[in-house]
């Protein structure tokens, strides 16, 4: 991966996926593992919420491209520990020399988790029992609360593709573009604040996931429905590697139709950042956080 013929590539997975909850097959994940090993990349496989796949049934694609994927994870989500932040990092051996380089780095940005974090992480990371009957019941609660609203907003008109995990959905307004427009609700951060308003609902617009705003309601019908981040590191990059930098994109937007759509993008945790600035704003309101819609 260094020295190699290729220029350094990363390809960040996010999956169950924020903000769709949608994830990965089998058999996409080996086809994305596939394609980078073809091109030597370094796969940052964020996984926080891997334990909470609706069935149980979460794959990582390290399986299937052990030496060249980091997979990052941490207590806040799956352990329903919101503010508990303490994120971890798995490096495969061949990797040895990017871990030294990170650790470098994050000695200089900061010091340690806090104590109780650490003791709460250790008796997560403990398991047992316990904590399987936690996860049980929080993938059957979260399962039926997803697949409910899925059937409801489907019901209505939107797109919205089916959750396998996590707590997310992300609805796609454009089909119902012409009743909005009527409202003047062509903006989805205006259909958040109708929403707040009329319904006491908080949810996040579509705004803060870099959908485009210029064509209605966020964009044409589909738009958003996944973005991808990949290039190579440094400065200038002659013609040929443009040619290499668009089969490598290509191939890996092929490779992840084969088995689930392709959410090629960096995390952004916003959603309790948002509802904690709503509620401090109007704490008189209710603010529903069982279900999060992004």
């Amino acid at each position: 991966m260094v020295g190699g013929p290729h220029p350094p590539r990363i390809l960040v997975l996010n999956y169950p996926n924020n903000p769709t909850g949608s994830t990965y097959t089998a058999d996409g994940l080996q086809a994305l593992a596939a394609v980078a090993r073809k091109y030597d990349a370094v796969v940052l496989s964020d996984e926080i919420y891997g334990e909470l796949h609706f069935e149980g049934r979460h794959v990582s694609i390290a399986r299937y491209y052990p030496e060249g994927t980091i997979i990052s994870s941490g207590l806040s989500k799956w352990c329903g520990a919101g503010g508990w932040r303490l994120g971890t990092f798995f490096f495969p051996k061949q990797l040895r020399w990017l871990l030294e380089a990170m650790g470098a780095v994050a000695s200089e940005t900061y010091t340690s988790a806090s104590a109780p974090i650490q003791y709460a992480a250790v008796r997560a990371f403990q398991g047992g029992m316990d904590i399987d009957r936690y996860l049980v019941r929080s993938r059957r609660i979260l399962g039926a609360l997803a697949r409910e609203s899925h059937r409801r907003l489907t019901a209505a008109g939107l797109a919205v593709a089916e959750p396998h995990g996590a707590f997310y959905l992300f609805p796609d307004f454009g089909p119902l573009r012409e009743r909005f427009a009527t409202r003047d609700l062509m903006r989805s951060d205006r259909i958040c604040n109708a929403l707040l308003s009329d319904t006491d609902v908080a949810i996040l617009p579509g705004l803060a996931f870099d959908r485009p705003t210029d064509r209605g309601v966020d964009g044409p019908p589909g738009a958003g429905r996944f973005r991808r981040r990949q290039g190579p590191v440094g400065g200038s990059e002659p013609s040929a590697g443009r040619r290499h930098r668009h089969r490598f994109s290509g191939e890996l937007l092929r490779a992840g139709a084969r088995g689930g759509r392709p959410h090629l993008r960096l995390g952004h945790d916003l959603v309790e950042q948002s509802l904690a600035t709503q509620r401090a704003s109007s704490p008189s309101r209710r603010f529903s956080s069982a279900v999060r819609i992004n």
